[in-house]
């Protein structure tokens, strides 16, 4: 298999080593940087600082606001069921 000695067979061992050591440290570099605190204000969702822009979070918009915008999500979904019903019939 090996014509070398002892030491071609460590190589393969070592180098999945440090694969799996710089993966690790790239992971939680990156996962460290990722949840680091933010100086913008927090986004729409909790780990998604600055993706959402200047939109609120959810649990700071007033109840009054939730309860209407969630008439009009009703309404566009009932005007979606019925244009999928449309579309299903004329299959």
């Amino acid at each position: 298999m090996y014509s070398g000695g002892p030491s071609v067979a460590i190589l393969p061992f070592a180098r999945r080593k440090l694969l799996l050591w710089g993966g690790a440290t790239t992971g939680i570099v990156g996962g460290g940087l990722w949840l680091w605190p933010s100086s913008e204000q927090q986004a729409a969702y909790p780990f998604a600082r600055r993706v959402a822009g200047k939109r609120e979070a959810l649990w700071s918009v007033p109840p009054e606001r939730l309860l209407q915008a969630t008439e009009q999500d009703g309404q566009r979904l009932g005007l979606l069921l019925a244009g999928l019903d449309t579309a299903v019939k004329q299959l």
